[in-house]
């Protein structure tokens, strides 16, 4: 209970922040998708603006908390499954990455999102589907998943 007390606090406050985001990431500018208030410690993200800490660390309950659309993807044998997803503009989009066989990685050139995954692990991150259009998702972990690839469509609202 008081998890989900402090996640609705959380998108009260926020609204939908750029900071749905594994820390590491980074933008095209190569600079920190965080905002600038926002940092990590062990457990917490700390925003500095508020003065307290109130953001759990746990990347899959802060994505739980703003995604509007969640896919799992399989990847294995050099395919996505499912190789086709459909949101509308403006969604928060959580994709969970599923490797079964070998390391891949999942790529969105004009979002800018770039994934890695090892053989047998699972990734998650999110990102917003803030323009309309028909993009191309593919791995580019090796040369032999060069056919390895799907559709990501963003309706309009």
């Amino acid at each position: 209970m008081q998890r989900e007390a402090l996640l609705n606090k959380l998108a009260r406050t926020y609204q939908k922040p750029d900071f749905c985001v594994k820390r590491d990431s980074v933008g095209p500018d190569g600079g920190s998708l965080l905002p600038a208030s926002l940092s990590w410690d062990e457990d917490w993200f700390e925003d500095t603006s508020l003065g307290k800490r109130l953001i759990p660390r746990d990347p899959s309950a802060v994505l739980a908390c703003f995604a509007d659309r969640e896919f799992t993807i399989v990847a294995s044998e050099d395919t996505y499954a499912p190789s086709q997803l459909d949101v509308k503009e403006g969604d928060w989009v959580k994709v969970t990455l599923r490797s079964k066989d070998a390391a891949y990685s999942f790529v969105i050139d004009e979002y800018f999102v770039y994934q890695l995954v090892d053989a047998g692990d699972t990734a998650a991150f999110a990102f917003r589907a803030d323009r309309e259009g028909t993009f191309t998702f593919y791995s580019d972990r090796d040369p032999s998943q060069a056919e390895m690839k799907g559709t990501f469509t963003v309706k309009t609202r």
